[in-house]
Parts: structure tokens; sequence; C-alpha cells
């Protein structure tokens, strides 16, 4: 995900190609330390292991649902567009 989420910004910021990589980084680097303390506070409050996993579907849920903010403000290409490349998409 994370060199897809690179490029992405990339694409979105041309002029700050950098900042968007460092930002990036960033983020990843907080996601994946929040997800590991949500988890863990789970588990020390007793909740069990299967509590940590349902955490981290609700922590998919919004990353999902800030990706569809991200992607429906997309200001690359106007709506009602067709996608330019979508045999790269997958």
């Amino acid at each position: 995900m994370g060199p897809a989420l690179q490029a992405r910004l990339i694409t979105v910021a041309p002029s700050a190609q950098l900042m968007g990589a460092a930002v990036s980084q960033s983020a990843l680097n907080l996601a994946n330390s929040l997800g590991a303390a949500l988890g863990g506070l789970v588990i020390a409050r007793g909740l069990g292991y299967l509590a940590s996993a349902w955490v981290g579907v609700a922590l998919v849920a919004v990353g999902l649902a800030l990706a569809a903010a991200g992607f429906a403000g997309d200001p690359q290409r106007p709506s009602g567009t067709a996608d330019p490349a979508p045999a790269l998409r997958g």
C-alpha cells in the first residue's frame, strides 16, 4: 500500500513531491504505532485477543472511509469522466 499511496500523493501534489512522500511515510508510521497501541490496550483491558482483531476491523473501516473521501474529491479528474487507464488499476 505504501508505494501506491506515495504515487498518488506525487500525482496530486506535483509541486511538493518530496513533502508528499515524507508525509506519507510519517502517516504510515503513525498508523502502525496507533494500531499496535489500540490492540494492546484492548488486550490489557481484559477483552481478549479477539477484541484486538475487531479493533483492526474498525481501523480498516475508518481507513477505507478516508480513502473514499479522498478519491471523491480528486482534483485530477472531473466527476463523470472516464478513467484514462482502467487496465492499470487491476
